[in-house]
């Protein structure tokens, strides 16, 4: 890992946790990298609250800091547009009797030191058995509706991309299928608990469970070239874990025996390692070998490659070379054929 890699993580540290920065003298071209490596990660806002904690003489060059400035501005924007839309749709929802709920990024954000800080690009919601419901009021207000994803459509409202969940998981499988009732469950309790709030954010335990297979999804299917997270989601996942909300414990239950149970672990031991985030849910970690472990920090910090969003005949070369790089870690992961993932790659990008 490098000195921006190195500096990045210094900065994440500060600016959820408080901790010190370390003394490191950068350059003015170093503090651009920085800016792009924080800009490929997700986590350009949250950065920016550390760097303003540096003396004058250590932030970075005053064109950059600018520069930095209205970048966030600009998240803190959209971050209050997704807030108002999220509250406009779940009123217009309550009309007809339909309740929201709310998933992924915006329901984390909350446990942020400045949520507007954590950046996100849209608006996931799940409205129960009213999907259908939902959908026709969106096109009776004359906008135009994406369906062919099957687990969501999609649509846009005041500039904010909405997906409207018919289901939380793919449900491909056994394993799937029992989570999605667990989640549905958790949905339908917290509904009840919750009668008179217009916007739901979900029992803190699904959360995390479902924070915990999107993030498989993206690891292992959606990435066109790249096995690995943006940091923003090892920021998340720090995030869960020091708020407390989060039962580990009763999450190890969930997720034994599953593709997610190690991957789960994993996560956990990157916080702690990079974050240096500690709690008493370590004692419920599976024991993971260190080159495992130094493969997944690897992957997760890892700067984005320029053939990393081809679709064309090289960059699926180039996919199926970085499967095979992985395949140890891969295969003890997330318990899954390498072949068969870059199959399923295949059939997404034809």
């Amino acid at each position: 890992m490098d000195k921006i890699q190195n500096y990045t993580l210094s900065l994440i540290r500060s600016a959820l946790f408080n901790a010190s920065l370390d003394k490191l003298e950068l350059s003015d071209s170093q503090w651009y990298g920085i800016f792009d490596y924080v800009g490929q990660q997700g986590i350009t806002a949250i950065c920016y609250d550390a760097v303003l904690k540096l003396p004058p003489d250590k932030r970075p060059p005053r064109e950059l800091l600018l520069k930095w400035a209205l970048f966030v501005e600009g998240v803190e924007k959209h971050y209050q547009n997704r807030r108002n839309t999220a509250i406009t749709l779940a009123k217009e929802l309550q009309k007809i009797d339909v309740k929201m709920l709310v998933l992924k990024g915006f329901t984390i954000s909350r446990y942020y030191p400045i949520p507007n800080h954590r950046e996100s690009g849209d608006l996931d919601i799940f409205c129960f058995d009213d999907f259908d419901k939902v959908n026709q009021l969106v096109k009776n207000h004359g906008i135009s509706i994406d369906d062919h994803n099957p687990r969501h459509f999609s649509f846009t409202l005041n500039s904010v991309f909405v997906e409207n969940h018919s289901c939380f998981l793919y449900n491909r499988d056994d394993e799937e299928r029992e989570m999605e009732r667990f989640l549905l469950e958790s949905a339908r309790r917290y509904r009840s608990e919750n009668p008179q709030q217009p916007v739901l954010l979900g029992d803190p335990l699904a959360n995390a469970l479902f924070f915990v297979k999107h993030a498989e999804k993206h690891f292992v299917y959606t990435m066109p070239g790249r096995l690995s997270l943006e940091l923003r989601s090892l920021c998340d996942w720090a995030i869960i874990l020091e708020s407390g909300h989060c039962d580990y414990r009763k999450l190890k239950e969930l997720v034994k025996g599953s593709s997610v149970e190690i991957f789960t672990d994993l996560l956990t031991y990157l916080v702690v390692r990079l974050l240096g985030v500690r709690g008493e849910w370590e004692e419920y970690l599976s024991p993971i070998p260190e080159k495992i472990i130094v493969q997944g920090e690897t992957l997760i910090t890892a700067y984005k490659n320029a053939n990393e969003d081809r679709h064309d005949f090289y960059g699926k070369v180039y996919r199926f070379a970085k499967y095979l790089k992985y395949r140890r870690f891969f295969r003890f992961v997330f318990k899954k054929n390498i072949f068969v993932q870059y199959y399923s790659f295949l059939q997404r990008h034809k």
